[in-house]
């Protein structure tokens, strides 16, 4: 007898109880499995540690720098000009261009016969007018005695007294001519106001020059000096305290430009700070004074400049790359994983950060930037500045003891 014949014996449906057959199949088979298999341990995927480059962090101290940039000037700059007309007679072999000259050297003069002339006449004018001044005189006390004895009458004497002021006036007159004569010969001798050098020539010998004609431009040399343009947060950097009336000490600065095909210094003092801010740009202008050598800078030649500042200590002062967004670094802690640490940043510097808060002798600062890397990361640390012959471990552990 066949299944289907049996079912249907027993009442069920062939087409019903195929299905169920399977599915009790499969659920025995499945027990089976589950009972007769293996028991299999899950344990989490293992972290793996991420080699890192790191800078072991130390207190030390650091004396700050401020950098600017300018051009050399002189202290002094002056335009020579002629105080009288004249054509010019003589020239100094040193009024060319780069010329050098000392204080009180003659530099130009000009053709004087004309003032000998005015001179000669204005003497003569005094000596005349002295001899009617004392003619005058003498008349007028003549006229007064007579006036006292009822002689001459008060008209005449008023007569007397104006000749006599008259004259008077007219020889003070006579001898400011001859002062100003005097003068105007002494001024086409034209001399150096201070030691110097010649910036440039604007007349030459033979030229005719008006009174406030150009002669030549000059400036001193005794000393150079370069403006220094100062954020005001540099300020902070400087010993402001060294700028004040009465001190003895000046910041000392570094001068450094191209000269004569090389790179050049210059050794300077910040001598003061400018007394007003930059309303355009909002900087407060330093000005450094270049000492003197036997190659002094030429003036126009732009340098770079290194400021001597304030001195600090305790301070951490690690590579720029270890700053995360400006206030955090990361830390590899004791158990060589890496945690946020939140520090105060005093400075940033050109390759460097200075840290004056967050931060303890002997930890290890991560100084890799890749994504992957984040507070909790297992790292194994390799200290760049670390002492050579020293494990990082070691060494990091005794400086963490030594901090604790």
């Amino acid at each position: 007898m066949s299944l289907n014949s049996k079912l249907e014996q027993l009442g069920v449906r062939p087409q019903l109880a195929l299905p169920g057959i399977v599915l009790a199949g499969t659920i025995l088979l499945v027990w089976i499995m589950m009972n007769t298999g293996k028991q299999v341990d899950i344990h989490p995927p293992e972290k793996i540690a991420t080699p890192i480059d790191a800078y072991l962090a130390f207190r030390q101290k650091i004396s700050f720098k401020v950098h600017s940039q300018g051009t050399i000037k002189p202290r002094t700059e002056s335009v020579l000009v002629s105080q009288v007309d004249g054509v010019v007679s003589w020239v100094a072999p040193d009024l060319v261009a780069g010329g050098h000259f000392k204080q009180g050297d003659s530099l130009l003069t000009l053709d004087d016969a004309d003032y000998q002339t005015s001179r000669i006449r204005s003497e003569a004018a005094v000596t005349r007018l002295e001899a009617e001044l004392a003619n005058r005189e003498s008349e007028l006390q003549r006229i007064r005695n007579l006036h006292t004895r009822k002689l001459a009458s008060q008209a005449q004497l008023e007569n007397a007294e104006r000749d006599y002021a008259v004259a008077k006036a007219n020889l003070a007159e006579a001898r400011a001519n001859l002062e100003q004569a005097i003068r105007n010969i002494a001024r086409t001798q034209i001399s150096a106001p201070y030691t110097g050098r010649v910036q440039e020539k604007y007349v030459d010998h033979g030229q005719f020059v008006t009174r406030g004609s150009q002669i030549a431009a000059i400036y001193a040399t005794d000393f150079l000096e370069v403006r220094l343009p100062l954020a005001d947060t540099e300020l902070e950097f400087m010993e402001i305290s060294k700028l004040v009336a009465g001190s003895t000490s000046r910041p000392e600065v570094i001068l450094s430009g191209r000269y004569a095909g090389k790179k050049t210094h210059w050794k300077g003092v910040i001598d003061r700070l400018e007394a007003s801010i930059d309303t355009r740009s909002r900087m407060v202008y330093a000005v450094a004074r270049i000492l003197s050598t036997d190659q002094d800078p030429p003036i126009g030649l732009f340098v770079t400049a290194e400021v001597s500042g304030r001195e600090q200590e305790g301070v951490f002062i690690v590579p720029r790359i270890a700053l995360r967004d400006e206030q955090h670094v990361l830390v590899v802690n004791a158990e060589k994983v890496l945690e946020s640490r939140e520090v105060e940043v005093l400075r940033i510097q050109e390759e460097s950060i200075v840290i004056s808060d967050g931060l303890q002798d002997g930890d290890v600062v991560s100084l890799s930037r890749s994504p992957t890397l984040s507070p909790g990361s297992p790292v194994t640390a390799h200290v760049l500045n670390a002492q050579p012959g020293l494990q990082l471990e070691a060494q990091a552990t005794d400086q963490k003891q030594g901090a604790l």
